[in-house]
């Protein structure tokens, strides 16, 4: 066989080699094609599937970090109402209650004692129970305060405490009780003993496991966390939607739609 012949044979057995490659894989080929072809054409729907998708798992994380949250709000608001030696004003039986987180050295706080104290006044029917929470790292007036509720002075020292534009030092604290008639004796061993440093500590760990990381921070019922100070109609809105049941209805509704 000469050269030139066995070139030849070669030559065709490369095209036949390459002719069955294609015949093989052009339906895949084809079909990749067709494919990129239609996600072309129908990018925009697809973006679409892709956007809904993402958007049924945020609900869905955001659906159970409420069913969690609301169970929390609903342990701890049936753990305060439970606590006969916490603080309170108001109606001893109220049909809404509110839990309010706040610290004497939080100037928001004493900013916002004015609308509390008319929110009181103007709903006979409204419980708040008072959650010493000292963010700012001194407790000596959460002490003193809790120390004069052993004597039945909570609601008159917690007033002058507010009250107050200036920051109060342990020193002057301690001298408003006195010109409250406390018995100052019962009230610097009171405010120094183990139960009311644990109260104080208590009020940390629960604020600090709902995330309450600033004060003030309301409470309201077993449904409604409210970060910050607000005014006396936005209280009110939120005490009567309580009151009425619509807090509730609203996370149903929110809920369904999802």
């Amino acid at each position: 066989m000469s050269n030139k012949t066995l070139s030849t044979l070669v030559i065709v057995s490369l095209v036949l080699s390459l002719y069955s490659v294609i015949n093989i894989h052009m339906p895949r080929l084809h079909l990749a094609n067709s494919v990129m072809d239609h996600m072309d054409s129908d990018s925009e729907r697809v973006a679409k599937m892709t956007m809904t998708g993402m958007q049924k798992m945020q609900n869905r994380i955001e659906d159970n970090a409420k069913t969690i949250m609301k169970k929390t709000l609903k342990d701890v608001a049936k753990k305060v109402e439970d606590d006969s030696s916490a603080p309170f004003v108001g109606s001893p039986d109220g049909d809404v209650k509110m839990i309010y987180f706040f610290d004497y050295r939080c100037g928001y706080c004493r900013k916002n004692y004015p609308t509390i104290k008319k929110l009181l006044e103007s709903d006979k029917n409204l419980k708040i129970i008072y959650k010493e929470y000292p963010i700012f790292g001194n407790t000596s007036l959460s002490q003193i305060a809790l120390a004069a509720h052993k004597q039945g002075k909570y609601e008159e020292i917690h007033a002058a405490f507010m009250e107050n534009d200036d920051q109060l030092s342990e020193a002057k604290a301690l001298d408003i009780a006195k010109k409250l008639c406390l018995d100052m004796k019962k009230l610097k061993t009171d405010m120094n003993s183990d139960e009311i440093k644990n109260t104080i500590t208590d009020n940390i760990k629960l604020a600090q496991s709902m995330q309450i990381n600033g004060t003030p921070t309301s409470i309201i019922g077993e449904s409604v966390i409210i970060p910050g100070a607000l005014s006396y109609d936005e209280f009110k809105e939120a005490v009567d939607s309580v009151r009425s049941g619509e807090g509730e209805e609203n996370e149903s509704t929110e809920s369904k739609d999802d």
